[in-house]
């Protein structure tokens, strides 16, 4: 995985957003998840874990989960579950008003979340990022348009053979898969 997150770094990227429901776990979960973080745990995707697992250990890129489930707690216990790197540097934007709107950020798809990121970002770690320095991956067309819309480049996600359309983001503002 370490391949991918070389290519990233190289197109300037220091910061992948990456959607929860049927991205980084392979079911939805509506945001209504009744059964245990261990059970969720089972449904992450080997591929993103890696992936997400070799960034932190590089220490080159920031992670974020940007969702609309309002269940963070959950998702939190999850990546802690899931992961062997420290889960904790993974920021979490999702409907659970722990964090504020971004006034003049868009409200479509995830650009209020991952403004929110860009801003804490700043704020705590002085990393101040433009919006070509993030990656999206998200099963949701809409979201991943609305993205390249602004700037972030951007993975539609549909199975883990649509990580490979990373490697296309050198030369295009997008890819899907």
């Amino acid at each position: 995985m370490a391949r991918y997150v070389d290519h990233i770094v190289s197109l300037g990227i220091k910061l992948v957003a990456v959607d929860f429901d049927k991205t980084l776990v392979d079911v939805h979960t509506e945001g209504k998840w009744t059964e245990s973080a261990d059970k969720l745990a089972k449904h992450v995707r080997t591929t993103l874990k890696d992936i997400m697992e070799s960034a932190l250990r590089k220490g080159a890129l920031k992670i974020a989960i940007v969702t609309q489930s309002s269940q963070t707690d959950l998702i939190r216990k999850v990546l802690k579950k899931s992961l062997k790197e420290d889960a904790s540097k993974i920021i979490i934007r999702g409907q659970d008003k722990s964090w504020e709107k971004i006034d003049g950020v868009p409200r479509g798809g995830k650009q209020q979340h991952i403004a929110s990121v860009m801003k804490e970002l700043e704020d705590r770690h002085k990393m101040k990022l433009e919006s070509r320095e993030v990656l999206l991956i998200d099963d949701d067309s809409y979201n991943t348009g609305v993205a390249m819309c602004f700037g972030v480049k951007a993975v539609t996600f549909e199975t883990d053979a649509s990580l490979e359309m990373i490697f296309q983001l050198e030369n295009e503002e997008t890819a899907s898969g």
